[in-house]
């Protein structure tokens, strides 16, 4: 495998990216990594490319191919128009906003599309109106390199937009009329799985359709159509699970960066992906979580916080730890539980807003219970278990998942016989926020009740996306993901921490019931992002 990640910004501060951009950085990639290969003499060993993309990121073409507008709608777009967008949406939805969650594994937010369409339409008319087809930043690259004007998304890539059937594998009809403004269904790309096979993903041919040379042709040899295969994206959470051995099985993948993520594999009832049907047992999506493909035959489930690691940078600032010896000194504290006592405080760490498991964007974080004994690490703990005590409200419907006899999706193993007792879930930790913080993963493992492996590998998302083409290539893809966790680091329940956090869970959640009543206004206004 050689990987090259493009790294480009589509925050809400940077709005004005065009897909043309990003394109010409992916192509840099990979011309490094081809220059790489050819050095080293492996480069006739290419037998495929594929793509981990960030989700939800779309941006609309006219009916020639070419981008309309220089603004990419993506997951982390805000601003007063979008905000306007989701009260539009959820208005329009009624009292169908429970069916529509059931139906696309999303909640009307501004994280995902259809908010998003209603503030081209209302403040960018004419480019809406220029609109033809969306594309995401993979089809983008892939039509670019075949000449094609217009390409499919991956279910993947659509599942991440709020307007696609996870069951049926294709858009919701239902929802995007009702949504979208009038019009709007019309520039939904074609939906394939992300190992299409048929003329829908274009090929490195030597000319075009109207006879014109394709200049990536001499630039990519190795690439042509006939000596490689080009897969459609992932979403890059998807391919981290796998990427960290959470490919199935039954373990939840937990990881923390800025942000913070639970996610479970989960495989369709059958090898066709379907009989998963609506509102009834596994097919079920649970409240307050999402529901996104992985491809045609397994989906991945789960929860975001917009604060993760965040969280650790603004204590850090705000108490005068930047320095990495004071904040290690009150990290000993912290885990050796001598800050507690008469200053202990708890938190709600919902610094910008709140997404799993209640979406309410308007929520604020408060420190609870703070006195003059209370000292630096009564809050950096008080901070750390809060996030912990979140990730555990999103594990605990996915350990349900993992533990009612969900098939192992380990690449042909069989279901767990009904009468046979649910393994205990395992949690897999990663991410730059647990990998040197052994103190945080144990508040998860106690606050959850589930045993974590801590997982010390780099590239888990380039990683995913070769294990998933490799199963399509028939390269011994199966079974990987969910390889032996044999050399980790183990963190076991204590069961005294796992009875105190219990009480402490349900004191969080009377804080925020409180806080919801009297200082956000009770509203679930939208804010953060969709979560990988």
């Amino acid at each position: 495998m050689c990987s090259g990640s493009a790294a480009f910004s589509v925050t809400q501060r940077n709005t004005e990216s065009k897909l043309s951009n990003i394109c010409d950085t992916i192509d840099a990639v990979i011309d490094g990594c081809l220059g790489r290969l050819r050095v080293l003499g492996l480069n006739t060993k290419v037998t495929a490319v594929g793509f981990a993309t960030f989700v939800m990121c779309l941006q609309g073409v006219d009916i020639n191919g070419v981008e309309v507008g220089d603004n990419i709608m993506h997951y982390g777009r805000g601003g007063p128009g979008v905000r306007k967008g989701k009260d539009v949406c959820k208005e329009k939805a009624g009292g169908m906003e429970g069916r529509y969650h059931d139906i696309t594994g999303t909640v009307i937010h501004e994280s995902y599309l259809p908010p998003q369409v209603w503030d081209m339409k209302s403040n960018r008319s004419e480019e809406y109106e220029r609109v033809h087809k969306l594309q995401s930043v993979a089809s983008a690259a892939v039509g670019r390199w075949g000449r094609k004007r217009s390409c499919p998304i991956s279910y993947s890539e659509a599942s991440w937009t709020g307007l696609f059937d996870w069951r049926r594998k294709k858009w919701a009809e239902e929802v995007a009329r009702v949504l979208l403004p009038e019009g709007g269904t019309d520039m939904l790309p074609e939906v394939t799985d992300f190992d299409d096979t048929s003329n829908l993903v274009p090929k490195i041919t030597e000319f075009d359709s109207t006879g014109a040379k394709n200049p990536y042709w001499d630039r990519w040899p190795e690439l042509r159509g006939t000596k490689c295969r080009t897969f459609l994206g992932v979403g890059d959470g998807a391919a981290a699970n796998f990427g960290s051995r959470c490919g199935g099985g039954g373990r939840v993948c937990v990881t923390v960066g800025t942000s913070a993520a639970a996610r479970i594999v989960v495989e369709d009832e059958d090898e066709d992906g379907d009989g998963v049907e609506e509102g009834e047992g596994r097919g079920k999506v649970p409240e307050g979580m999402w529901c996104y493909r992985v491809d045609g035959k397994r989906r991945l489930v789960g929860g975001a916080l917009t604060d993760g690691g965040s969280v650790v940078e603004w204590m850090r600032g705000i108490l005068g730890l930047e320095d990495d010896e004071e904040f290690n000194k009150v990290m000993e504290e912290v885990s050796s539980g001598s800050g507690g006592g008469e200053g202990e405080c708890s938190a709600v760490p919902f610094f910008s807003g709140e997404r799993s498991t209640g979406w309410r964007g308007n929520a604020t974080a408060a420190i609870v219970g703070i006195t003059r004994d209370t000292k630096k690490a009564d809050i950096v703990r008080a901070n750390l278990e809060g996030v912990a005590m979140r990730i555990a409200k999103i594990v605990e419907p996915l350990k349900r998942l993992s533990e009612a006899g969900v098939k192992p999706g380990d690449g042909g193993g069989s279901a767990q016989p009904r009468s046979a007792p649910p393994p205990p879930t395992t949690l897999v930790a990663c991410g730059t926020g647990l990998d040197r913080n052994r103190a945080w993963r144990q508040m998860i493992c106690d606050a959850s009740g589930s045993r974590v492996a801590a997982l010390d590998e780099g590239e888990a998302t380039s990683r995913g996306v070769a294990i998933l083409m490799a199963e399509r290539l028939g390269g011994g893809g199966e079974g990987r993901g969910v390889e032996s966790l044999e050399g980790c680091e183990w963190h076991e329940v204590d069961e005294g921490r796992r009875r105190t956090f219990e009480v402490k869970m349900m004191e969080q959640e009377r804080a925020i019931r409180a806080l919801e009543e009297g200082v956000w206004g009770g509203g679930r206004k939208g804010g953060g992002g969709s979560g990988s």
